[in-house]
């Protein structure tokens, strides 16, 4: 039986008598879903399905652009002044709404988000096993997984690259800390490889050649996180921003060779779980 189906089958026991739930639980093939206890937690009971901090701002704009401006300032009055900056809301005169306000106007917006999502599940009742501790990055810090690991293809394509010359300026786009993080790469052979960079044809625009690493980094991202619980592909693409978040929804595609998931999933952890880079 699936986590899923345990959940809902121990959900419905509660409102049996003990009687009936020990007649009950013969059927149970495995040990109680810890997702039933988790979810009726007091402590959890309280929590909401969503934490709005934790959503892009790009992803609240299209909910609250064919509002009203009076609806809009009310809108947004309910997210953090992060996002309200993002979004160009921040209100000279704040504008003071009761709890039962406040809260009704965030399950608007939690719900328009969830629309088309049949198996959504909250952050705190996913697993918390390894790959899971990416759920934590904030924005910026997801953004700096996703530069390093592009790096690895990077790395593994610099032998391409004959000149001198346009290989010290290809190395010139590096951070300090990147560069650290490369010159390890390059010791040691890459063992994951995707379609080539083509360095050689690279004309020197540092910004196209930045994109491009980062967008392989999505891409190293998206297939890490690949065969995990669905919702989490959802709350990693909301943490992004709406550009983003298509790229890594494009390239959320299984690797054929499990030993080479296997690889990726640990260069990903590896480097969500090193505090000097991340």
């Amino acid at each position: 039986m699936s986590d899923l189906s345990s959940f809902v089958f121990e959900s419905c026991m509660l409102g049996a008598s003990p009687a009936k739930q020990n007649n009950l639980k013969k059927f149970l093939q495995t040990s109680p879903c810890p997702l039933t206890s988790q979810l009726f937690d007091s402590k959890n009971l309280q929590k909401p399905l969503l934490d709005l901090c934790d959503i892009h701002y790009s992803w609240i704009e299209p909910l609250i652009e064919n509002l009203t401006e009076t609806d809009k300032a009310l809108f947004t009055s309910t997210l953090n002044k992060k996002t309200q900056s993002k979004l160009n809301a921040v209100e000279k005169e704040p504008i003071s709404l009761s709890g039962l306000a406040t809260h009704f106007i965030q399950d608007t917006i939690i719900d328009s988000l969830l629309e088309e999502e049949n198996n959504f599940f909250p952050s705190w009742l996913l697993p918390r096993t390894s790959i899971y501790q990416l759920l934590d990055l904030s924005y910026e810090k997801l953004l700096n997984l996703i530069d390093y690991l592009g790096l690895h293809d990077l790395a593994f394509d610099i032998k391409h690259v004959l000149e001198s010359a346009k290989m010290k300026k290809i190395l010139s786009i590096l951070t300090k800390k990147e560069h650290a993080y490369f010159d390890k790469l390059t010791k040691k052979k890459e063992p994951l490889s995707f379609s080539s960079l083509h360095l050689e044809k690279w004309d020197g625009n540092e910004t196209d050649l930045r994109g491009v690493l980062h967008f392989r980094g999505i891409n190293r991202l998206a297939k890490a996180i690949y065969g995990s619980h669905s919702s989490m592909l959802w709350h990693i693409s909301h943490k992004l921003d709406i550009k983003r978040a298509s790229v890594l929804k494009k390239h959320y595609t299984p690797l054929q060779n499990k030993k080479a998931h296997q690889l990726l999933t640990g260069q990903v952890i590896e480097l969500a779980s090193n505090k000097d880079l991340i």
